[in-house]
């Protein structure tokens, strides 16, 4: 299943499953856009003229010949075409709901009583409507619920939405992505069981020893587009390397199998005609 590879790119009226892409897809929980820097080989002159524009919606699906996911959904940021040799290679810089943490704004009213659980939902209602962000796992916000937090006396919401995502996850404690134009929060340092979790081992297409790090293990897999940040994953390895300073200093895991893991970055990295297909996961201990 992981030698026929499939793919397919698709920029409003442009569409390809067959020119040569190479792919960089990076995804955390940062609160900031997932970025993609894609190239495109020996695009038609025709077609390279429709992919020009800011904010152009593009879709990465990649994958085999059984299963062939979206991997990433934003807009276009930079554009370029160049001539390589023989090649004319397209390059493309994107970010996934770039249009709506950078443009979406609000200014509100709130009065005395108003909960967290509506703020979160002006402001996700604000990045719909600029920019399509559907609201997805929301767990991250029903600890303030449980809590009662509430406003004390009334509010005015001013300014950008996404600095005011940043402060209320701080004020709330949990974490946001925008995960192909869904929006998601989960406790802080706590994943999201809405999906099964993901068992990696040399069955499931691990490829190399994981690492262990001072707050999880990073491990990588032969391309799995589906997988989701702050959900959960477990290692089963005969062996593991370390990356943490001063071991005579470190209480150091027996074993990289010992604990569950929870995603906090992906890192895709493909070549439709090379070697790379495959994803790069960084977890922490929850």
């Amino acid at each position: 299943m992981y030698f026929i590879r499939k793919w397919k790119v698709k920029i409003d009226a442009f569409e390809t499953t067959e020119l040569r892409v190479k792919f960089e897809v990076d995804k955390s929980l940062v609160g900031s856009p997932n970025l993609m820097k894609l190239e495109i080989y020996n695009i038609k002159e025709s077609n390279r003229n429709l992919i020009k524009e800011v904010y152009q919606n593009i879709e990465l699906y990649a994958g085999y010949v059984d299963s062939m996911p979206l991997i990433f959904k934003g807009q276009l940021r930079t554009v370029s075409h160049l001539l390589v040799g023989v090649d004319w290679i397209t390059t493309i810089y994107a970010a996934d709901g770039a249009l709506a943490l950078e443009n979406a704004k609000i200014n509100k009213t709130y009065p005395a009583g108003t909960t967290q659980e509506t703020l979160v939902d002006s402001l996700i209602g604000e990045l719909s409507s600029v920019g399509g962000i559907a609201k997805g796992k929301l767990e991250g916000i029903k600890e303030c619920i449980t809590k009662k937090k509430s406003l004390l006396k009334s509010m005015i919401m001013s300014g950008g939405v996404k600095e005011w995502l940043d402060e209320l996850s701080k004020t709330c404690g949990f974490d946001y992505s925008v995960n192909d134009g869904v929006i998601d929060t989960n406790t802080k340092d706590k994943p999201l069981n809405d999906e099964p979790m993901f068992l990696i081992s040399q069955k499931t297409g691990m490829i190399g020893s994981p690492e262990i790090t001072e707050v999880g293990a990073s491990v990588s897999v032969y391309l799995k587009g589906d997988l989701k940040l702050a959900r959960r994953f477990k290692i089963n390895a005969i062996s593991a390397t370390l990356n943490i300073g001063n071991q005579y200093f470190r209480k150091v895991k027996k074993s990289v199998n010992d604990n569950p893991y929870m995603i906090q970055q992906i890192k895709h990295l493909g070549d439709s005609h090379e070697n790379d297909w495959k994803t790069e996961l960084t977890g922490i201990i929850y």
